[in-house]
């Protein structure tokens, strides 16, 4: 009789943790699984050996509360195992932080016409009192058609002087009005009057790819990469359009963009550069992003099949001067797109190192408490099979500072690029 006794006690034994089950188990366990399941960043840890490395100390940390064993329990945990993983992309975000982080970057935003003159200004206190900075102009706007040009000084509007108690009605009573205004302007130390009427704009379009020529020079503006079939198209466009005023070179700004959809910064870059080739590697599939003569395809690299994600019609191909702008912020997709400029020698890379985005790909997954943790699921490779860099390293490093921007008119990686490109 012994032997049946003991056999049940076995079984009993055996399946203890499934008769215990608790929230801190439950959380772990989700956790785990995403993570030992999808996990193929550049860690030389081994996230199955980690998942069963913390089980253990899971277990010990329960073994007094069992099935009453609280989620908390599990999260500290699951930090401490993501952070032994050493991976700066895969990391757990609490549930009073995921709403946020769901989200993520936007781009794209939905269309906003208003009466304006098109100018993201910024205000700042000049030696003649209170004046407003042009951080942008928007291409095409009534502001660019009368003559304004990114970094000018409005020091007065019909001639009135900004009142320091409320100037932002000041500014929008005229930005927003349909009569024409008369801005007087500081340029580089020279006094302006331009006339603008304000006109409804859809001022969705800073979001946008958006293009200013001054002195020969295009700025091109790529905020982000967001919008499938959106982002690369327009700025092939821009490039044709750029060619078509002769112009001597073109800057591309990619500070503070957050990247986006990957087609995009593919077909993108290959305005500048000779047809490219990415590669993508999963756990379990290796497929390439190409772009090649217009067409933008995915390709498995196992079985060879292609599906083609979309077309431009009439791409560009600029073989000239070209400088990329990036700071601190520029990450993902824009870091693709500098390591693809600097690997091809098609220009130079101005400003701070990037983010740190630049070589993986990341996926937000639920968990049962409400928070997520972020997987990195992806390799990103050159054609060669070496990886892309996880961060830019700039060729002429310059501090972005935007405050001196506002405040002296003075954009240093600008100035620098004109001078690296003999301007």
């Amino acid at each position: 009789m012994k032997r049946p006794i003991l056999a049940a006690l076995t079984a009993l034994t055996l399946f203890a943790p499934l008769a215990f089950a608790s929230p801190a188990q439950d959380l772990f366990d989700q956790a785990g699984f995403y993570l030992s399941f999808n996990y193929n960043g550049f860690s030389s840890a081994n996230a199955e050996q980690l998942v069963d490395k913390y089980q253990i100390q899971l277990d010990r940390a329960c073994a007094v509360k069992l099935e009453q064993c609280e989620y908390s329990v599990a999260e500290t945990l699951i930090g401490a195992m993501l952070e032994e993983l050493g991976d700066q992309h895969s990391y757990y975000i609490p549930a009073e932080d995921a709403s946020g982080f769901a989200a993520g970057p936007g781009g794209g935003s939905p269309s906003s016409n208003q009466m304006t003159m098109g100018i993201l200004p910024a205000p700042f206190a000049s030696s003649g009192g209170l004046a407003v900075r042009v951080v942008e102009v928007l291409e095409g706007s009534a502001a660019e058609q009368a003559g304004v040009q990114r970094l000018d000084a409005i020091t007065a509007i019909n001639g009135q002087r900004f009142p320091t108690s409320d100037a932002r009605s000041f500014y929008q009573a005229a930005d927003g009005g349909a009569s024409a205004v008369r801005l007087t302007i500081d340029r580089a130390g020279k006094t302006l009057e331009l006339t603008v009427k304000p006109r409804l704009t859809d001022l969705a379009l800073f979001d946008f790819p958006f293009m200013n020529v001054v002195a020969g020079v295009a700025r091109i503006r790529v905020t982000d990469f967001t919008g499938f079939n959106e982002i690369a198209p327009k700025l092939h466009m821009l490039v044709k359009k750029a060619q078509g005023l002769g112009v001597k070179a073109i800057i591309v700004d990619l500070r503070d963009n957050p990247g986006g959809t990957a087609t995009e910064c593919l077909a993108g870059v290959s305005a500048f550069v000779p047809d490219v080739t990415r590669i993508r590697e999963t756990r379990r599939e290796r497929f390439m992003d190409v772009y090649a003569a217009g067409r933008v395809y995915f390709k498995n690299d196992m079985t060879g099949k292609e599906d083609t994600y979309y077309t431009i019609p009439s791409p560009a191909k600029w073989s000239g001067k070209l400088s990329v702008l990036v700071n601190k912020n520029s990450a993902s997709c824009a870091e693709y797109f500098a390591s693809d400029v600097q690997a091809a020698k098609r220009g130079s890379v101005i400003g701070e190192r990037t983010y740190g985005l630049g070589n993986t790909g990341t996926r937000p997954f639920q968990l049962v408490n409400g928070g997520l943790i972020s997987v990195t699921l992806l390799k990103s490779l050159f054609p060669n099979g070496t990886p892309y860099p996880e961060r830019v390293n700039p060729d002429v490093f310059v501090r972005d500072d935007l405050g001196k921007l506002i405040n002296s008119g003075q954009d240093d990686l600008y100035n620098r690029a004109l001078q690296e490109l003999g301007l």
